[in-house]
């Protein structure tokens, strides 16, 4: 692998130095990844939009079977959705795979099968931002693109503890250290010693195809940071890239970080501050708020057949097929409805459960009926006053064969309901 040329810096020597000693450390320890043998685009590029938003003990035995039904670009591009789906069941936020695929397609038609090698192009491409776009180009063609996910945010906010604090003010503290303390255990990176931290860069996140920005100053300030030490790293982009990200993923973890196996924690400020006890409040935790929803869904049976519905509107499973429902929040109120849910009679509770996705908690109830529904064209309902009334195509509307379910509708509450004896075989 071709190393990349140092960037000499004034008083930047133990900054590579630092570099060096995390190159050396990846070298020896780095995990046995699938994905970090025989490395080529596509694989990089699987593995790191299924490991948005999913561990990697969760995501290596979909990423195998994944890659078996489809190792090519091409064989993803032309392959069914309702297959793609299929086999992304498990991981969630399903968008990924449909931007997945869309990807793949958009390269086969404009980019001659091959991952584009310019930064903008690849920017270009459905649901990928600069996370990405830059850990596929450094680490697949070894560009210089650093990388900010929230291992090498929280690497970066604790070895750069004092800037990442006099940046950020109360935003980067939970725990506050006395000046004494600090005299006491002098960081081994100065002031002068510790890059300067660029303007950072446009964002934009990829899961489920939402936005991001950066009005998050901690994360402003890292992506920055992240940029500086990629400029003048003395080690290739994919061991720079994979080196940070491996620190944070085995030893600079969230809460108490293994500092005593770290190889930089001569130069980490936050354990020179205070120990490993500090480093686990940097950076300072943020709780998600939690919204509570009641999701009730209807198992509507024709024969050897069910009625899953598919609509933009939906809050939840946004564009996934999933059985007729209503969401209403904790209070009763209507949040949004499928008028297919009122075109029979009385249902039968057949069971209910807590769920989670995302920011909700949710109480889940399945309801078994026999469907009423005249074939065709319906209309579905949103919150009130909200203007997003629109009514279901025959594309929203599929009456798919029981034993497909999971192909059809891969969600996990899907899974929940059978394992509980919620749905009727």
């Amino acid at each position: 692998m071709a190393k990349k040329k140092t960037v000499q810096r004034k008083g930047g020597r133990p900054w590579q130095q630092m570099l060096l000693q995390l190159g050396q450390w990846y070298a020896q320890n780095a995990r046995p990844l699938p994905f970090r043998t025989n490395v080529h685009w596509y694989r990089t590029l699987v593995s790191e939009v299924m490991l948005q938003q999913t561990r990697v003990q969760a995501m290596l035995p979909a990423y195998e079977k994944f890659l078996h039904r489809f190792p090519d670009v091409s064989a993803l591009a032309q392959a069914p959705e309702s297959e793609v789906m299929e086999r992304w069941a498990g991981l969630g936020y399903y968008n990924r795979a449909r931007n997945l695929q869309k990807t793949a397609q958009a390269i086969l038609t404009h980019h001659r099968g091959n991952f584009p090698e310019s930064m903008d192009e690849a920017l270009a491409l459905p649901g990928i931002g600069p996370y990405t776009a830059s850990a596929v180009l450094s680490i697949a063609y070894e560009r210089p693109h650093h990388v900010l996910d929230g291992n090498v945010h929280r690497v970066l906010g604790r070895l750069f503890l004092d800037d990442f604090r006099s940046q950020n003010g109360e935003q980067a503290q939970n725990a506050s250290v006395s000046t004494s303390e600090q005299q006491q255990k002098p960081s081994a990176l100065t002031r002068k010693q510790q890059p300067t931290a660029p303007a950072s860069t446009k964002k934009q996140q990829e899961n489920n195809g939402s936005s991001e920005s950066t009005a998050d100053p901690t994360r402003a300030f890292t992506d920055g940071m992240a940029a500086a030490l990629m400029e003048s790293s003395p080690l290739a982009p994919s061991e720079h890239n994979q080196a940070l990200m491996e620190l944070g993923a085995t030893i600079c973890v969230s809460g108490l970080p293994g500092c005593l196996d770290c190889p930089v924690r001569a130069h980490c400020q936050a354990f020179n501050s205070g120990g490993p006890e500090l480093a686990a409040r940097i950076p300072a935790r943020q709780s998600a708020r939690k919204q509570d929803l009641l999701l009730q869904t209807y198992w509507i049976r024709t024969g050897d057949t069910l009625l899953l519905l598919s609509s933009s509107d939906r809050p939840l499973f946004r564009k996934d097929w999933f059985f007729p429902c209503r969401i209403l929040s904790a209070e009763g109120h209507p949040i949004y409805e499928d008028s297919e849910t009122s075109l029979f009679d009385t249902p039968t509770l057949r069971g209910h459960f807590a769920h989670s996705i995302m920011n909700y908690r949710i109480k889940v109830e399945i309801y078994q009926c026999k469907s009423q529904i005249v074939r065709g064209g319906s209309r579905g309902k949103a919150a009130r006053g909200s203007g997003s009334d629109r009514a279901h195509s025959k594309a929203d509307r599929l009456e798919a064969p029981i034993a497909e379910l999971n192909r059809h509708c891969p969600s996990s509450i899907v899974k929940k309901a059978i394992s509980k004896g919620a749905l009727d075989f």
